[in-house]
């Protein structure tokens, strides 16, 4: 589909072209935008839309927040969610009360009291009624709370990635093989993958000069389990995701997702070659040369 594409409900402002703007609701795993495809989609769309003024074509575009399955398939093709506007908004900052005016008399009266506070003996606090906290303790609990809030969100959002790719109705479509498929696979190859060492660059590419008293560069920890990076690897194997977006979806960073890749496409083209026999080079230069042959005969 081409950039550009804005959702065409009233009250939503989601766009392709700024991703950093998008609202994404909870039954949404990856937000795309649909077209209508027959003539009663338009019927039911125009139904749907409800907009002044406003004609349903075949390139009219809505997201996938506003079907109830969270993408569109034979059972769900018309839009019926959140057709009149998001109700989630955010509130806006109330304004503060006006002061009240104090005359000369009541002035009088709360500075009497004062002087009379002053003048009393002041009582000794029990330690029982004080509640203190020091402001460092109270900041770094309000820290450990937005790291945790933000570390369960990406993970809640790469689990469900996952199920919706590995489940038995999208196996086949994201990963190129059924689910009992993918768990045998797996299963053969999950003790080995203890062991694997991460790809660290090309021959070719020009490395930093390294100091002789540094130790080797071990292996870092995983970042994602190995589950996880297999799926990422067959799954961009097989739909061909940009490498910005698979980061996006396991909350990963771009040159981590291009590390596990590579680390794994290796890994896999040797523990599963049974599966897969590729010729030789004596094979592929026979095979070469009769087309050339056949080419010039021609």
């Amino acid at each position: 589909m081409p950039r550009g594409d804005h959702c065409a409900v009233w009250g939503c402002d989601n766009d392709r072209r700024y991703p950093e703007k998008q609202i994404v609701l909870p039954h949404v795993g990856v937000l795309r935008f649909y077209s209508p495809l027959t003539k009663q989609d338009l019927a039911s769309w125009g139904k749907a839309i409800m907009r002044d003024k406003f004609k349903v074509t075949f390139s009219t575009k809505v997201c996938s927040n506003h079907f109830s399955a969270g993408y569109r398939h034979s059972e769900c093709r018309t839009p019926t969610l959140y057709m009149k506007g998001y109700e989630i908004k955010e509130q806006k900052p109330t304004r503060r009360p006006p002061k009240q005016r104090i005359f000369v008399s009541s002035k009088r009266k709360n500075c009497e009291e004062n002087d009379f506070k002053q003048n009393e003996s002041p009582k000794k606090p029990k330690f029982c009624d004080i509640d203190f906290q020091p402001e460092s303790f109270c900041e770094e609990q309000d820290v450990a709370k937005s790291k945790s809030s933000f570390s369960n969100h990406e993970e809640q959002k790469r689990s469900y990635f996952i199920e919706q790719a590995t489940c038995e109705k999208n196996c086949y479509r994201y990963t190129g093989v059924s689910r009992p498929k993918l768990d045998l696979i797996f299963s053969t190859i999950e003790e080995k993958a203890n062991s694997i060492n991460y790809w660290r660059g090309s021959v070719d590419t020009i490395k930093p000069k390294e100091n002789k008293k540094r130790k080797k560069i071990s292996n870092k920890k995983r970042i994602l389990t190995k589950w996880e990076e297999f799926i990422l690897t067959l799954v961009r194997l097989r739909k061909g995701f940009d490498v910005r977006f698979l980061a996006d979806t396991f909350s990963i960073n771009v040159g981590q997702v291009s590390r596990i890749f590579n680390t794994w496409v290796i890994f896999l083209s040797e523990e599963l070659s049974f599966l897969v026999p590729w010729p030789s080079m004596s094979q592929i230069k026979k095979k070469s040369a009769r087309a050339i042959q056949k080419v010039s005969k021609c």
